[in-house]
């Protein structure tokens, strides 16, 4: 379904031509002309739809693209429809494609990945998507190209919304994957998705309207799922934050060695460091700190935390093997996030936040963004594969918003570091059973493979960059649990690593070209 205004005749030529293409003849081109003034956009509509292929509707006067894609939805005859912009093109393998994944008679959504053709003509910026992830489609409409769905689930929700132009997609996808059996991600770029003047493809400042139909689409779909939460415009357009409310209590709970060491060019206890960025926490209704000491260290500790006017309780350990039990003994909450004396929470943290995605019946942990001394990111999640488990974007400047702002927005991973992360208190003591002592690496490894299991089962573990913690300590390092498959990487991504390099060749976009002065650019 193409709903057409007035685009560039060359451009429009050759969307037409990219369906005419296809390597399958059982497809139909449903073409609305929203009223386009320029009479060359008619006539090659009218000559395209001399193929028995091709149905035309003719509107009158501009009704705007919710109006031309339901004139469209209303038009179609298939049993599947899917959405090509005017401007766009399709790969000649598109619809057959899709279709082998409505072969799946449980499948009621599909989409694709999709690349970027410039203004130049160069195809570049592929995008590699990951696996339905529902807490990525709250904050951003991820999805975006190529979708199909069957036409029954689409009507059966009402079609497109004229209160959501511009986001009148998200809308839809919204309110299709709460009711859909499955959604299919097909891992092929099977869209090119233009940049031409006043697209968002190469302006997303275009349409900001757009973004505010958009932040009321995913209130309205968190209200509908029966999620309790404020969103917001994000940080990056087309980006959203969804900020839960949660009645859980909350407890951090310290492993603490009382040791001391430099930071930032100053000596000082860890657990300083630490209390003081946990003071505000510490002074909330429902929120606790349980710091696990030696015996013999509580009264240096309990100092420590007055003078940070961080309220905290201090127990001792009577052995190293015990300190996380011991100090999860001691809290009462529903939550808990484990951490080491070796770390900070960063200004404007919100680990209610973070905590508050446990509400959702199948959310096993929550973890959230890691910072190195010098603000790189420690890492963003991990994702695994035959090679092992990788951090994410490790070592990338933390104001980066990564590959399709995925450093930007809460979504599913593959795994999160249970050290810094929010889990309910029964799945830590779980985790203790697999650790040893303070370690933080035993932990961490422990808890992956903790996530990694409970994926298996059809649990979700989720990551948020509304939380961050600094890590005064050695770099992360591959761990060696694998994953036959990681849902929420990709199989065009380059195996065992976690920096979004995608396998030489895989999207068929040329990695260079030459500009109009004879100079070599790079995609």
């Amino acid at each position: 379904m193409t709903a057409v205004c007035d685009p560039p005749i060359d451009v429009l030529n050759r969307c037409l031509a990219s369906v005419r293409e296809q390597d399958t003849s059982d497809w139909e081109h449903v073409i609305v002309d929203d009223a386009s003034t320029d009479p060359e956009v008619r006539t090659m509509l009218q000559r395209a739809a001399t193929d028995e292929h091709v149905r035309l509707v003719l509107r009158r006067s501009r009704g705007g693209i919710v109006a031309a894609s339901s004139d469209a939805l209303a038009a179609a005859s298939g049993d599947i429809v899917a959405l090509l912009d005017h401007d766009d093109e399709l790969a000649p393998h598109a619809l057959s494609s899709m279709a082998a994944a409505f072969e799946d008679e449980q499948c009621d959504v599909a989409y694709s990945d999709h690349d970027l053709i410039r203004p130049d003509g160069r195809r570049a910026d592929p995008f590699f998507k990951p696996d339905f992830s529902p807490e990525r489609l709250r904050h951003q409409n991820y999805i975006t190209h190529f979708l199909a769905a069957r036409r029954s689930v689409v009507n059966s929700v009402g079609g497109f919304r004229s209160d959501f132009e511009g986001a009148q997609d998200h809308d839809l996808l919204l309110r299709m994957t709460e009711v859909a059996r499955r959604v299919t991600h097909v891992p092929d770029v099977l869209y090119h998705w233009r940049q031409v003047a006043g697209s968002v493809a190469l302006d997303p400042a275009a349409k900001q309207y757009a973004y505010d139909n958009g932040r009321r689409a995913v209130a309205e779909h968190c209200s509908r799922v029966g999620i309790t939460a404020r969103v917001k415009l994000g940080n990056h357009l087309g980006t959203f934050v969804v900020r839960r409310e949660s009645s859980a209590s909350v407890a951090v709970l310290v492993a603490a060695l009382m040791n001391t060491g430099f930071v930032w060019g100053r000596e000082r206890h860890h657990l300083a460091r630490l209390a003081a960025s946990l003071s505000d926490f510490t002074q909330q209704i429902d929120n606790e700190l349980v710091v696990a000491v030696q015996a013999g260290d509580a009264a240096l500790a309990q100092r420590i935390l007055d003078e940070a006017h961080c309220a905290g309780r201090v127990v001792e350990v009577a052995d190293a093997d015990s300190y996380w039990s011991v100090a999860l003994n001691a809290a009462s909450s529903d939550v808990v996030v484990p951490v080491t004396e070796r770390m900070m929470l960063d200004s404007g943290s919100n680990l209610r936040s973070l905590a508050a995605h446990l509400d959702a019946d199948d959310v096993a942990m929550a973890g959230c963004l890691q910072l190195n001394s010098d603000r790189t990111v420690r890492h963003g999640g991990f994702v695994s594969d035959r090679l092992g488990t990788h951090p994410i974007l490790a070592g990338w400047a933390a104001s980066h918003p990564g590959p399709g702002h995925v450093m930007a927005v809460a979504r599913e991973v593959g795994a999160v570091d249970v050290i810094g992360g929010a889990l309910p208190v029964d799945a830590f003591r779980e985790i203790c059973q697999h650790s040893k002592g303070p370690d933080a690496a035993s932990l961490t490894a422990a808890g992956v493979a903790f996530g990694i299991e409970r994926q298996a089962r059809g649990n979700r573990v989720v990551w948020t960059p509304e939380a961050a913690w600094y890590r005064f300590e050695l770099r992360q390092q591959r761990l060696d649990m694998t994953a036959k498959i990681d849902p929420y990487s990709n199989p065009n991504l380059e195996p065992g690593r976690g920096d979004w390099l995608e396998v030489a060749g895989q999207a068929g976009a040329a990695p260079s070209g030459i500009d109009a002065s004879g100079r070599r650019i790079w995609s």
